[in-house]
């Protein structure tokens, strides 16, 4: 063999060589490198011995909501700093299958009650007519609900509202929202009044409680319209703070 393809043969050997050695060096080194890493997020991630047992935050209660039905005494005025955007009293109830359901509305304590036989199932703050003239009084006695709609507007009062159900005369006696402007936005200073006398004859609610009973009281429900409070109503209630 000439001597100088004798000397690159062994160059290229040595070549070789030196790449398998640099190969298996820098194998081991990553291999190493993987454990050390995974040791060290081990020990990173591992808890210490004092944090071996957890640590439970506990977090600050909720205050329970205040509805009107609740906060506000019986025939007392909500005020201008009320949302009538909201219910009276929490969450409304489902109406069981062959519920006995009825409505008692007390104008002495300016309260709609809705009722499942004996048992008051939600209270709504009202506002009814205002005495002392038969053009504006509610009256008193027992009708069935007639027929609703979604909007109404008197130019005569220059008032409108809501969700009206009519209880007496077709239309003549209403539930409905708190009024509203021919806009159909909320007439603020009327609707402050909300919880005391202030409506031609009607009973003024929230907009919510308005909705509901437009929505779930059927036609022919037995209406109870009383100016005090209903005895079988005081025994439902006996004992919660609505009934204050």
């Amino acid at each position: 063999m000439p001597r100088k393809s004798l000397r690159w043969s062994r160059r290229g050997r040595r070549t070789v060589l030196f790449i398998v050695i640099a190969a298996v060096a820098w194998g081991g080194f990553t291999v190493w490198g993987q454990h050390l890493g995974g040791a060290l997020a081990g020990a990173l991630t591992s808890p210490g011995p004092k944090a071996s047992h957890s640590v439970k935050v506990s977090k600050p209660r909720a205050k329970k909501a205040q509805y009107p039905a609740v906060a506000i005494a019986p025939h007392t005025a909500v005020g201008p700093n009320f949302n009538w955007n909201a219910p009276s009293d929490g969450p409304y109830p489902s109406i069981p299958q062959g519920a006995d359901l009825w409505i008692d509305a007390s104008l002495s304590a300016q309260r709609v009650y809705i009722m499942n036989g004996q048992n008051v199932i939600y209270t709504m703050i009202t506002s009814s007519g205002i005495p002392g003239s038969s053009a504006t009084d509610t009256p008193t006695g027992t009708y069935h609900i007639q027929n609703r709609g979604t909007w109404f507007y008197s130019s005569r009062f220059q008032e409108g509202a809501e969700y009206w159900v009519s209880w007496s005369g077709w239309g003549d006696y209403l539930f409905h929202s708190v009024p509203m402007n021919s806009q159909e936005q909320v007439i603020p200073s009327v609707a402050a009044k909300l919880g005391v006398p202030a409506s031609h004859g009607c009973f003024h609610l929230t907009i919510p409680d308005a909705k509901w009973i437009y929505d779930n009281i059927p036609e022919g429900t037995r209406v109870v319209i009383q100016s005090g409070v209903n005895a079988v109503v005081t025994a439902s209630i006996a004992g919660s703070p609505a009934a204050r």
